[in-house]
Formats: structure tokens, C-alpha cells, sequence
């Protein structure tokens, strides 16, 4: 993993906008080390590219894992919202904070959250702890919406460990051992979880603030980070709710003849089409003149579930189908 602190709004900007999504007034609120932009080369965090936040320095997240405890107290203070999460006190606070706006009715976002203090301190008062608040229409307040999958459970050393939610739950040494400390493609953590989605419910098209805050729990010492997958917040149409019907009856089927799924409109002119995958990342994009059926191109997709976003002169519609 390689890491650059040279950040400013716009490369901010451009590592966190995803689909349907565009985001504007991003503050940082952190020690400088303390955040920057990395490129995976392979590491075993399961990303590719992304931003880090780190308590300490993020220079100190790529590998090999050759310490047991990296630390650096940055000085900085903490953070009241991650506090009234974990229930302790809080150092080290790197935030990063902006307004949206998603295009649809859902926001997602990836994360991985790593930190020195696994195992050694996992149920003790030396929680660090990460969120993501959001605010906004339909939200009463702020609300952290960077969950453990399936649970209103925050994301903390004592909520995902080796025993508790475990499946989410990656041990990568103690920072002494072999492979570990001797290989490169490991990041300095001695845990971490896995590359988690987060998701909330939105009003398409409104305005909304968004959080990211990561903190020590009870000290200063041995640092946790984020590391939020680039161009991963985004807003992606929610299974079984039909978003924007404003393209005259457009619809997709299979047809047994060219063995082909097809895209039947009754709307006419030039139309932009995308193919997208569940998780927001772009397959195929191209413009269309011809009269319908317009045959999609499914021999070149795997099998799943992907959503074609179809833009015409009478608007737009997003519409499933299954491989």
C-alpha cells in the first residue's frame, strides 16, 4: 500500500463521489498526518484505492505488520458524537464532514475499519471507535449509520473482534509473528474488518451531511483508521422501489431469439444508457439511436443482479433485471 497526505477539497472531492451522487462544502477537521489518499497495490484490506483517517499517522497504516502497537499521539481532541457511541472519552479525532445530494432513494457507502488495539484490548475501556452520521430530511438529529451489516450495533474494538461478530472480523497478527511481519502486502494493523456496505434510506434528490469520524477510546495510544473505498458514496436505486418512471413503458426481458436481453420503450430519439452492478460500479455505457428492442449485451455479463439507467428526452428510469 502507498499513502499521499498532499490532499486538498478537490481530490477529496473526487475520492468519496460515486454514482448518483454529488457532494459539495467539505471540511476536515484533523491533524494533517492524520489523513490522506491510498493506492492498495494488492494489500490484503480488499480495496483498491481509497481514503484513509487514522488517530495517528496514516503514513503508518501500509505494511508489513512488523509492530504490535503503532502510535502516535496526535494532540488533537476528540469527538463528543463518538463519544456518546462508546461511552468513553476520545482522542485523536480525524473528521471529515460535506453535504450530498443522492439522486436516488438509497446512499452507500465501503468501509474498513482497522486498529492497533486488536486483540490485546478488545473488552476493555480502550475502545477506539468509528461513524458515520448522517443528517437530514427523514432523520430526527444525527444518526450513525456505520453499522455492523444487519444490526444497529456501531462499528468499535469491542463490537467486532474475533468473538463478537466475528464474520466481519479479520485477524492479521500480533505485529511479531511470521508471515505477517515480513510481508509487504499486509497492512500494519493487527486487525481489521472486512470491506463492510453501509446503507440508509433517502429522499432522492434532497440535501443531507455527512460525517466520517474516527477517534481513540480512553488514551492517545495505538491508532485505528478508516479506509473508505474510493468513488463508494453513492446513491443507487433500492431493490423493489421503481425510481423516476418518466421514460415512455420502458421495460427488460429476455428474448429466447437473439438470446439477449432487451430494453423494449416506447419512446423514441436518442436515449443514454448504463449498466451497473449492485454495488454502483459501472459495466457499460453507450447512447442509442435505434427503435426498440435494443438489445443489451448480457453474453458479456456475468451472472447477478444489475440496474440499467435509461435517459431520454422525458427523464430518466432505473430498471432491474437478473442474469
Amino acid at each position: 500500500m502507498t499513502v499521499d497526505t498532499a490532499i486538498n477539497p478537490l481530490t477529496l472531492n473526487s475520492f468519496l463521489t460515486g454514482f448518483g451522487m454529488s457532494i459539495s462544502n467539505l471540511v476536515v477537521t484533523c491533524d494533517p498526518a492524520s489523513i490522506g489518499t491510498f493506492i492498495s497495490n494488492g494489500s490484503n484490506v480488499g480495496m483498491t484505492d481509497g481514503l484513509a483517517l487514522s488517530s495517528g499517522h496514516v503514513m503508518d497504516i501500509p505494511g508489513p505488520n512488523d509492530q504490535p502497537g503503532t502510535s502516535s499521539a496526535m494532540g488533537t481532541p476528540g469527538d463528543i458524537d463518538l463519544g456518546s457511541i462508546s461511552g468513553i472519552s476520545t482522542f485523536d479525532a480525524c473528521i471529515v464532514e460535506f453535504d450530498c445530494v443522492p439522486q436516488y432513494n438509497s446512499l452507500l457507502f465501503n468501509f474498513v475499519f482497522g486498529s492497533e488495539e486488536y486483540l490485546e484490548f478488545t473488552g476493555t475501556p480502550f475502545n477506539d471507535v468509528f461513524a458515520i452520521f448522517i443528517s437530514g430530511p427523514g432523520f430526527t438529529g444525527q444518526q450513525n449509520i456505520a453499522l455492523i451489516p444487519g444490526t444497529s450495533t456501531p462499528v468499535s474494538i469491542n463490537n467486532v473482534n474475533d468473538v463478537n461478530n466475528s464474520a466481519f472480523y479479520i485477524d492479521n497478527g500480533n505485529g511479531a509473528s511470521p508471515p505477517q511481519n515480513t510481508d509487504p502486502m499486509v497492512v500494519q494493523y493487527d486487525g481489521f474488518t472486512t470491506n463492510i456496505i453501509g446503507e440508509a434510506f433517502v429522499q432522492a434528490n434532497s440535501t443531507y451531511h455527512l460525517k466520517f469520524a474516527v477517534a481513540d477510546g480512553s488514551d492517545q495510544v495505538f491508532d485505528s483508521g478508516v479506509m473508505i473505498e474510493a468513488n463508494s458514496v453513492r446513491s443507487m436505486p433500492s431493490v423493489g422501489i421503481t425510481e423516476n418512471m418518466n421514460v415512455s413503458n420502458a421495460h427488460v426481458l429476455w428474448d429466447a431469439n437473439s438470446q439477449d436481453h432487451v430494453l423494449k420503450i416506447d419512446e423514441g430519439g436518442k436515449l443514454d444508457i448504463q449498466i451497473l452492478d449492485m454495488r454502483g460500479s459501472l459495466i457499460r455505457s453507450w447512447q442509442d439511436n435505434s427503435n426498440s428492442p435494443i438489445k443489451i449485451g448480457s453474453n458479456a455479463l456475468i451472472n447477478g443482479a444489475y440496474i440499467l439507467i435509461v435517459e431520454g428526452k422525458n427523464g430518466s428510469e432505473a430498471i432491474r433485471f437478473i442474469k
